[in-house]
């Protein structure tokens, strides 16, 4: 990190598709020191390292002091700030808001749902309009994901059999079980539910996990409507209508409708190996201005299922 606040060497990076608080892009990754949940510490961590750069001139004593009383407070503002935009928290703040907020994720992970296309359908509803509703609960539904999804996002550490051997080894040799884990308390445990989780899952067929994505997002859009309705309380017609307005306007230009995602990329990529450079050309006019429709692009916006072949999509730092 520079001194302006700048990452400089991002490495493989990826937009998330499926939400996965756990997604790692980088294949050399393994330990998921840089996966999505991990970025505000990873933030932090190299704020730490700048300081040690600049220590030849400013004590490291202080400057860590300063990081350690000033960074968490300041990154739960700002995060907090983004996110009551992006799900239309406009105009009164309450206590049940963080609520709303970590409820909305954990549909997010339960539902493997689209992360991008999620957070931008959300300024479609209208409060106290079941068509409306309705029509919301069968967007989210059709944006999250399937029984393979799901297995790939728990994406356990172990095989069976591999937890086995782990176990063996912890009893027959504490000291190499510990090196080849490195120290971590409760890896057996955590492999042991993973592995259950996805047993749970795949136990599963099709519709019983569609039913289970409307469920999930049925329980949370009844929590969300009363609270944007709450938004509205008071409003004479005509002040209703223009909060309304207000808060689609501002919902999408926080919430892009289109992202970078990397099976897209390669898909431009291929097409002009070929000699089309068509797809590339497309790619820049949308991208360069992600949060407007695009007329005639709807499938750069993935509104229908990501390919088979690109989902958990990873590069090397070569790639």
């Amino acid at each position: 990190m520079s001194i302006l606040g700048l990452t400089i060497d991002y490495g493989p990076f990826g937009f998330l598709d499926r939400y996965n608080p756990k997604f790692v892009p980088n294949t050399t990754d393994e330990q998921g020191r840089y996966r999505f949940e991990a970025q505000p510490s990873v933030c932090k961590w190299n704020l730490l390292k700048l300081a040690e750069a600049l220590s030849i001139v400013v004590p490291m004593a202080s400057m860590r002091e300063v990081i350690e009383l000033h960074y968490d407070k300041e990154f739960q503002a700002h995060y907090v700030t983004k996110l009551r935009l992006k799900l239309g928290l406009l105009r009164k703040r309450e206590p049940e808001d963080f609520g709303i907020v970590t409820s909305f994720f954990t549909a997010l992970s339960k539902t493997n749902a689209d992360f991008t296309n999620t957070f931008r359908c959300l300024s479609k509803l209208v409060p106290g309009t079941p068509t409306s509703t309705n029509e919301l609960l069968a967007y989210l539904t059709s944006q999250s994901g399937t029984v393979q999804d799901a297995v790939r996002s728990i994406n356990p550490s172990f095989s069976r059999a591999q937890v086995e051997s782990l176990k063996i080894l912890q009893r027959e040799s504490p000291q190499t079980f510990k090196m080849l884990t490195g120290g971590q308390d409760g890896v057996i445990e955590k492999a042991e539910a993973a592995l259950q989780a996805v047993e749970t899952v795949k136990g599963m067929g099709a519709e019983q996990k569609t039913a289970f994505n409307e469920a999930t997002w049925r329980e949370w859009l009844v929590k969300y409507e009363a609270r944007i309705g709450r938004e509205l309380e008071g409003l004479e017609s005509a002040e209703r209508a223009t909060a309304l307005a207000d808060r689609v306007r501002i919902m999408n230009g926080a919430n892009p409708k289109y992202i970078l995602r990397n099976y897209l990329l390669q898909n431009a990529i291929k097409q002009a190996e070929s000699g089309d450079y068509e797809g590339v050309h497309r790619l820049y006019r949308v991208m360069t201005d992600p949060f407007k429709e695009h007329e005639g692009n709807e499938d750069l916006g993935a509104d229908g299922q990501i390919p088979e072949w690109a989902c958990n999509y990873v590069l090397s730092c070569s790639s």
